[in-house]
């Protein structure tokens, strides 16, 4: 069975997001065309607010020894209000004493928000009938999943049929994680994970009595194990394939993706 890191250590951590590329590209050319850069009002009169916000959260390129939790390297701020954008820098983009500061080109690692990438892959799924006609009336969401699983993956036993809303919004009762060390060295505890693992792992859970689960727990098992089915109802070999051809390249996020366009340009975080 295929190593299955290349789709879970996205599901954890890796897609790199320009999350300012698409409007930046304009304001970076505007601003190589001309020696003057007339900064909106609007950008002036927030930046206070911003700088009281975002500055006690940068450490000081001298205190890298005495980072704590909540505390960042560096950061890029854009602010859109009227039709105006503003952007904002802040530190750097890694520890080297000579590092430069964050501009429009850094990439910066989303880290769990490539969930919302899964969530919009679910109802694309969903739109197109991947997931099933919809009952009583119902959403396809709200079908059990057992019947779209991938080959090799079953579902513990439970009294109430888990179904593709309970896993998106974490009342399924699945855990967090699969590897209860993963998180203090995460890409080498994964390094040799593999979906066979991953489906033993499912299959093994041991689920509440009740579901859905009347608080919602987060869960990054319940989104690998979604973003496992939708590549085997899109009938893709990977995930970033599926993401590429399903939502970066529509909405034209040329600077998205797995692995930064440049590792000079990646905010390390």
């Amino acid at each position: 069975m295929r190593n299955i890191l290349p789709q879970l250590f996205i599901y954890f951590t890796v897609i790199v997001l320009n999350i300012l590329a698409h409007q930046a590209v304009a304001a970076t050319t505007a601003a190589n065309n001309s020696t003057k850069v007339t900064v909106p009002q609007y950008c002036t009169n927030i930046k206070a607010i911003i700088d009281q916000t975002i500055q006690p959260l940068i450490i000081p390129n001298n205190q890298y020894a005495n980072v704590t939790n909540g505390k960042f390297v560096g950061a890029m701020v854009g602010v859109y209000h009227n039709q105006t954008y503003c952007y904002f820098s802040y530190g750097q983009i890694n520890i080297a004493p000579d590092a430069p500061s964050p501009d429009f080109d850094t990439q910066f690692e989303i880290g769990s928000n490539t969930k919302t990438f899964t969530a919009l892959l679910l109802q694309l799924a969903a739109y197109e009938g991947k997931l099933g006609a919809g009952t009583n009336a119902g959403s396809p969401l709200d079908n059990p999943i057992n019947n779209f699983l991938p080959p090799g993956y079953t579902l513990p036993q439970s009294t109430t049929p888990i179904t593709f809303r309970m896993v998106a919004n974490f009342t399924a009762g699945f855990p967090d994680s699969p590897l209860t060390i993963y998180y203090a060295n995460y890409p080498q505890t994964l390094s040799n994970y593999t979906s066979t693992d991953f489906a033993s792992f499912i299959a093994s859970m041991q689920l509440p009595t009740t579901l859905p689960t009347t608080i919602a727990n987060y869960s990054n098992v319940s989104y690998m194990l979604l973003g496992q089915i939708l590549q085997f109802q899109f009938n893709y070999i990977d995930y970033i394939s599926m993401v590429s051809e399903k939502i970066l390249t529509p909405l034209q996020l040329n600077d998205t993706g797995i692995t930064p366009i440049s590792a000079n340009l990646r905010m390390y975080i």
